[in-house]
């Protein structure tokens, strides 16, 4: 695979991992000017696979991130799935296809109807994130200065994302963990080459 992905604008692992905080055994394998797909090899050969996820969530763009998401709590999804979920879900999918301030606030208002719980909600709510602002622009009153807008932490999507994937991995049978960490990992490679993550 890579060393470096189409869609990663950090050259080294690095300068991805200085905004996250790796597990020790992971932090072990990290070189000096390692490349992120030298580094997320590593981690998969050592089975670390919370924090190769992690280590991806942090380094795609947000779009992408929010995207890779949406697949992992798609995958979640049962019969016994709420219909609040599949809203938020569905919100999330449309920002990422379409990332409109009406499209994020959209999935915004789908995570909070599902009490942000789940892989769905939380994709919705790192869609909501990756915006410009957590305050919705209103007209100023007259003669005051118009309202400054409050730009959330630029890796908040990426921390809620990294959630959204876990929980997806682990929810269901515990015999098809790895599996599913495998299955999930595979999409996040293929978005950050550029793909869809649906190969």
């Amino acid at each position: 695979m890579p060393a470096h992905y189409a869609k990663v604008a950090a050259r080294t692992a690095d300068e991805i991992v200085r905004h996250f905080e790796l597990e020790e055994p992971a932090q072990a394998l990290l070189r000096p000017g390692m490349a992120p797909g030298q580094f997320v090899d590593a981690l998969l050969q050592r089975e670390l696979h919370a924090d190769a996820a992690r280590f991806l969530a942090h380094g795609l763009p947000r779009r992408e991130a929010v995207w890779w998401s949406c697949l992992a709590a798609r995958a979640s999804l049962t019969p016994a799935t709420k219909p609040a979920a599949l809203n938020a879900l569905r919100a999330a999918e449309a920002w990422a296809v379409q990332p409109t301030e009406e499209n994020r606030w959209a999935a915004q208002a789908a995570s909070e109807a599902a009490k942000l719980e789940g892989p769905s909600a939380l994709a919705a709510m790192a869609a909501f994130l990756a915006g410009p602002s957590l305050i919705r622009p209103t007209p100023p009153a007259p003669g005051a200065p118009p309202p400054q807008p409050v730009p959330p932490d630029p890796f908040l999507t990426a921390k809620v994302v990294s959630s959204a994937i876990l929980i997806a991995a682990v929810t269901g049978d515990p015999a098809q963990t790895q599996t599913r960490w495998r299955h999930f990992l595979a999409q996040g490679i293929d978005v950050a080459n550029g793909g869809t993550g649906t190969r």
